[in-house]
């Protein structure tokens, strides 16, 4: 997902534990903990695309706890390697996403996050969000994977429903914003919960 972002090979990624930061890095000022970036930005858009997700799906959402766990420590090690190759600058991302990124958040912004999502009936489940994707997308995405959670914790109605038909609506991304169309037809609504931009 992410290389699509900023162009980078996919082989950008691989993990080198040998590399050592130049002394007086922002990036080695970055503790491993992802717990410890509770007010992280790019955390905070993450939690702004789930709440409108959650909010889209409507009251049967209550049936399920979902929490942003944090960036994901092996994602962030990733991302640290990556960044001090000189990879990625922080200008140069936040250009790209057009807000000013720090360069200590820049592996936060990078790295995918944790999202876990534990019904009531019992069972979880997790999945990766990415700050750095578009965030109609990433809403889109978080969306169609609750809808899963929703069924596999054995919610039998629609969620949320098709006027007319037995089956729910399909999360789309229509004109850069997120949207809500028919499996077998057309496009039905916009969101009617805008995810907040969180920079």
């Amino acid at each position: 997902m992410m290389d699509d972002q900023f162009g980078a090979p996919s082989v950008a990624w691989a993990f080198s534990a040998d590399l050592e930061l130049p002394e007086g890095s922002p990036l080695t000022r970055i503790g491993p903990a992802a717990s410890a970036m509770v007010g992280h930005p790019a955390r905070r858009r993450i939690e702004s695309l789930v709440m409108a997700a959650l909010a889209e799906l409507g009251a049967v959402a209550r049936w399920m706890t979902v929490t942003v766990e944090g960036a994901d420590n092996a994602e962030l090690d990733r991302a640290r390697v990556w960044l001090a190759e000189g990879r990625l600058t922080a200008a140069e991302a936040g250009r790209r996403l057009g807000t000013r990124i720090a360069e200590q958040d820049l592996p936060g912004w990078v790295s995918g996050w944790l999202v876990s999502a534990r019904r009531r009936s019992g069972g979880t489940t997790t999945a990766l969000a990415y700050p750095a994707m578009d965030p109609a997308e990433t809403a889109v995405g978080l969306a169609s994977w609750l809808q899963d959670a929703l069924a596999d914790g054995g919610i039998s109605e629609p969620v949320p429903p098709c006027a007319g038909h037995p089956h729910p609506m399909v999360p789309t991304v229509h004109e850069a914003a997120p949207w809500w169309s028919c499996p077998v037809g057309d496009l039905v609504r916009p969101w009617q919960t805008r995810p907040a931009t969180v920079a």
